[in-house]
């Protein structure tokens, strides 16, 4: 677990720390029977552009739903904010 970073300081009680404040960016390593499955912080042996594809693609079939249209649309926001929309494709539309 990584306890150098500002977002869990100060370490006043490590305990906490680790089951309130840390979560799966904090972990550099895990080994599970006896092999790597995550090194350095990052993922090994995961497609990540594969998976991203796939949330994508079963995304856009959820909401090609008729019940699920107006919920998923371009202009469905929550806080003014499109949860498939990132910072960058809203600056580009100001």
């Amino acid at each position: 677990m990584r306890a150098d970073r500002l977002d869990v300081w100060p370490l006043n009680n490590a305990a906490m720390t680790v089951v309130n404040m840390m979560n799966p960016s904090h972990v550099e390593t895990v080994f599970i029977g006896g092999k790597v499955k995550k090194w350095r912080g990052n993922l090994v042996g995961v497609d990540v552009p594969g998976v991203l594809r796939l949330v994508e693609e079963a995304a856009t079939a959820f909401c090609a739903g008729p019940t699920m249209q107006k919920t998923c649309s371009a202009d469905a926001s929550v806080d003014g904010r499109n949860p498939r929309r990132n910072d960058n494709d809203r600056a580009e539309q100001q």
